[in-house]
């Protein structure tokens, strides 16, 4: 899932405020999906300016997670889709995300307590379930993971 929306709303609270300086560059190196290390050190840079509201900075946590996943470093991700969901108990992705680290952790129970939890908030949305930067069949994968370790 792209954060453009997100960014967008970013990118104009600024140009209301034209006195505050952001460098464009980290905007879309945080965005992208090609470079993981490109990523998370634009989401970082980002994460120091102290003027974003808290939706905003929930979405940023929730991309640098996504890149820390990406390079298989969960620990990581899950502190960053913790402090996303701090900020922003409803953000679908980064609750989504951090099921799919916790699965990949070796955690299946922790997994289906958040997927379930994106169903529970927006029902409507099955599709949310994968991991964008390796897309596959989420629930599924973790009930048989979960069966079997039973």
């Amino acid at each position: 899932m792209r954060f453009g929306a997100i960014w967008l709303a970013v990118v104009a609270t600024f140009l209301v405020a034209p006195c505050y300086a952001l460098d464009q560059r980290d905007i879309k190196n945080c965005d992208q999906s090609a470079d993981w290390d490109r990523k998370i050190a634009g989401c970082t840079k980002l994460l120091t300016e102290p003027r974003f509201p808290p939706a905003a900075l929930s979405t940023i946590y929730a991309a640098r997670g996504s890149g820390w996943a990406a390079k298989n470093d969960f620990a990581r991700a899950i502190v960053d889709f913790d402090e996303s969901l701090r900020l922003n108990p409803k953000n679908l992705v980064a609750l989504n995300n951090r099921g799919a680290a916790w699965l990949l952790r070796g955690e299946p129970a922790r997994a289906i307590a958040d997927l379930d939890a994106v169903i529970s908030l927006d029902p409507k949305k099955p599709g949310i379930l994968f991991r964008p930067w390796r897309p596959v069949a989420a629930v599924e994968r973790i009930r048989q993971v979960d069966c079997r370790s039973q």
